[in-house]
């Protein structure tokens, strides 16, 4: 309280030494709202980044559940049956969750190389019309007459 009345009191603003010295003794105004907004920016960031790859990991691992989802209870205890036998599959056949995502990697190159054929082609072809409407252009006989 009795700093509150002496920081109301003044009349001049701090010297520059007296705010080296308070940044130096880690005596500085610090919003918590700053940490918030970087946790909640690297949140964004990592869940942009790694949000295809979980997606495509979900993906693989529940094609089965969504093929035959019309087959399915899904009451509380066959829901909670059902992953643990999804978690002890995982854990018996590693191998059948890994070649899933070969073939998915696999597919996401394919589909990576299609798209650079494509934008090629696009690029050849314009290419190409752009030196057909050149020569059109040097051909067509001269229309200035004096």
């Amino acid at each position: 309280m009795a700093e509150e009345r002496e920081q109301s009191e003044r009349s001049e603003e701090p010297t520059q030494k007296r705010l080296d010295e308070a940044i130096r003794r880690g005596d500085v105004v610090k919003s918590q709202e700053v940490n918030t907004w970087f946790i909640i920016g690297a949140a964004a960031l990592n869940l942009m980044i790694f949000s295809g790859s979980m997606g495509a990991g979900l993906e693989t691992a529940l094609r089965g559940l969504i093929a035959n989802a019309h087959a399915v209870a899904f009451d509380g205890g066959a829901l909670m049956r059902l992953v643990a036998r999804l978690e002890s599959l995982k854990e018996r056949r590693p191998e059948l969750f890994a070649d899933f995502w070969m073939q998915w990697q696999d597919r996401l190159a394919l589909r990576a190389r299609q798209k650079m054929e494509q934008e090629l082609r696009s690029e050849i072809l314009q290419e190409m019309e752009r030196d057909r409407l050149e020569a059109e252009a040097a051909e067509a006989p001269s229309t200035d007459t004096k």
